[in-house]
């Protein structure tokens, strides 16, 4: 479970960026979750996300219990593996999971192949599977369309719509970057994963869900902050999770080699495919919407997204707004 390093507690208040820098060091006393899942036939069950069941390791599952046609699971916060979501469906009808413990991802392609749908497939699935204790977000989105509507639920501790929003993110991440480390260095860790394996005390991962991605680097002093955090974040339990549709080298380039996972969705031409995810992997030949072919240490697997309609993220999210 978690356990505090200093005794602060934070109501989200997503635009208040002084307000919440010690939010991850959160008191919780053996708070239990409890969920479940819905038999259909046999052995077939209906899941909303299949990762909060596939994940959790047996000996975690403190509780659980058939009653009519319902298993109940319940398990205690913080206990969950990597930071997982199920995204689709591999080509031989595998079910995917994405997992930003990995590392930075870019996720690219032209406009309206599928970019928003694994946005939106990520970001419901974390929030519903794991609390803001657990993983939280920051979200940047200059054109207030897509990941600005997450703005307002609980895992999300605020979003940033301009140069100054973000600029003040940034440099909020560079003091929690030095408070983290300071940690990491009385408990002789080299990363957040490894202590979190150690230590009962937990350290929230914080995901930083940036779309589009040409609107923040576009601007020099943006792009520069940018590539200095992300060298040097990751083993701070900080994460990126870049969207673009500008796959030129001018906006990815730095970007990308700092990044161990690439989604790539259809791209305008070759030229775009080859400086997104490498030469001979042709995502300008997908011609199916929602298609995409993820590489990272698995390799390249081809992967169609799950899609969700606004109304139906809306209600499956309505537990998780901020009250």
């Amino acid at each position: 479970m978690f356990k505090p390093l200093i005794d602060a507690l934070f109501d989200a208040v997503p635009v208040a960026w002084d307000m919440y820098s010690n939010f991850i060091y959160r008191l919780v006393t053996g708070r239990k979750f409890e969920d479940t899942i819905e038999v259909l036939e046999g052995d077939i069950m209906e899941v909303e996300n299949i990762v909060k069941y596939e994940y959790i390791p047996t000996e975690e599952i403190k509780d659980m219990s058939k009653e009519m046609n319902v298993i109940k699971f319940i398990f205690i916060e913080g206990e969950k593996e990597g930071i997982k979501a199920c995204i689709g469906y591999d080509i031989e009808g595998n079910l995917k999971n994405f997992d930003m413990l990995e590392g930075h991802a870019i996720v690219g392609g032209a406009s309206r192949w599928g970019k928003s749908s694994f946005l939106n497939v990520f970001i419901t699935n974390i929030t519903k599977t794991y609390t803001r204790n657990e993983v939280c977000f920051l979200g940047c989105d200059y054109k207030k369309a897509d990941v600005y509507y997450f703005r307002n639920y609980n895992n999300f501790l605020g979003m940033s719509t301009n140069k100054k929003e973000f600029m003040d993110q940034m440099k909020w991440l560079e003091k929690e970057m030095s408070k983290r480390a300071d940690i990491l260095d009385e408990a002789n860790c080299r990363n957040v994963i490894n202590y979190n394996k150690k230590h009962d005390t937990k350290i929230s991962y914080i995901i930083v869900v940036i779309d589009e991605l040409i609107q923040v680097v576009s601007d020099k002093d943006c792009k520069d902050k940018l590539h200095l955090i992300m060298s040097k974040c990751a083993s701070y339990g900080i994460y990126f999770l870049l969207a673009t549709q500008d796959c030129t080298k001018e906006t990815i380039g730095r970007c990308k080699m700092n990044c161990s996972q690439i989604v790539g969705f259809h791209t305008f031409d070759q030229t775009d495919s080859d400086t997104l995810i490498g030469k001979g992997y042709d995502l300008q030949d997908i011609n199916v919407k929602g298609r995409c072919k993820i590489k990272n240490s698995e390799g390249i697997v081809e992967t169609q997204i799950f899609y969700l309609e606004e109304d139906e993220i809306e209600e499956m999210l309505k537990p998780y707004l901020n009250k």
